[in-house]
């Protein structure tokens, strides 16, 4: 079981991937019951490099599981190569997985500004392959209608976000959103607001 406390991450965005402190252990089976541990070293939106003491062969299927206290995070990967700095696996729920660690770096951050600067960078990283009209923003679900002038609606550098239009799936991380008593929002009051707000309660299970 993996305690986020001690994980910690950095971005590299010449490369577009989350780089970890080797502290992140995984669970990797491979054909014939063959049962091993390895440790993400990085993780891209469809890929990541483990380390680990058993060398698969190459296009060899496995199952991945990450044991995140309370969660798991699974996938189906195949081997894509044995490099000199570890394993490198594709992920069929990459983008998932992707998705969870993104919100924790946004997470480990201290600041509002800090969140916003980061989500930006790691939005350059990939588009969801999803569509985003699957995907309900916030005003559809509050059915606020403020989506021409609130930020969440207009902010079109968050566009594609957690599967959103514009800002609609990103607005707790967004300063100066219209909540519902049209105030704008920044800083701290904004977040303590979020966490009691229905739609960021299911944004975070459905990007998890």
């Amino acid at each position: 079981m993996c305690n986020l406390s001690q994980i910690h991450f950095s971005i590299d965005t010449s490369e577009k991937i989350i780089i970890f402190n080797d502290k992140l252990d995984i669970n990797l089976t491979y054909p014939g019951a063959l049962h091993t541990t390895a440790r993400i070293r990085y993780i891209k939106v469809d890929s990541a490099l483990v380390l680990s003491d058993h060398s698969p062969t190459i296009n060899s299927k496995c199952f991945v599981d990450i044991d995140m206290e309370s969660d798991h995070l699974y996938s189906r990967g195949h081997v894509l190569n044995n490099l000199p700095s570890g394993t490198l696996i594709y992920l069929e729920n990459g983008f998932r997985i992707f998705e969870f660690f993104t919100r924790q770096v946004i997470d480990s951050k201290n600041n509002l500004l800090e969140k916003i600067i980061v989500s930006k960078k790691l939005k350059q990283f990939s588009n969801n392959p999803e569509k985003t009209d699957e995907k309900i923003n916030c005003w559809e679900f509050n059915q606020c209608g403020k989506e021409e002038y609130c930020l969440a609606g207009t902010s079109d550098s968050f566009d594609g976000f957690f599967g959103g239009k514009n800002g609609g799936r990103f607005c707790a991380f967004i300063e100066g959103t219209l909540c519902k008593d049209d105030t704008p929002r920044r800083d701290s009051d904004k977040l303590k607001m979020c966490s009691h707000c229905p739609f960021y309660e299911i944004l975070l299970k459905d990007v998890a």
